[in-house]
């Protein structure tokens, strides 16, 4: 029962930093780069960040079909950022 309780809080806490933080920032990170701007190294470091730490919870959102979509929405967000820095690069 309590690794249940423990596994419940650490999801909550996860789904938190993503909806307060990583979707935010990654939304700004998308708008920015399709009006052509740049990422900064620390841009990069955070995108870096926020898929270690989705593969490192991937086994926990496996666990939690509720939360998927919004795990999902990241991944989908970091992959058109990354797609358009790289068109970005191969036009410059």
């Amino acid at each position: 029962m309590e690794e249940s309780a423990n596994e419940h809080g650490t999801i909550h806490a996860l789904i938190e930093q993503f909806e307060k933080q990583s979707l935010p920032l990654l939304h700004e990170l998308k708008e920015r780069i399709n009006k052509g701007k740049t990422l900064s190294n620390s841009d990069i470091q955070f995108m870096t960040q926020v898929m270690l730490d989705a593969q490192w919870n991937k086994q926990l959102i496996d666990r939690h079909p509720e939360w998927q979509e919004i795990c999902a929405e990241v991944i989908h967000l970091y992959d058109k950022i990354a797609d358009k820095t790289l068109e970005h690069k191969m036009k410059s």
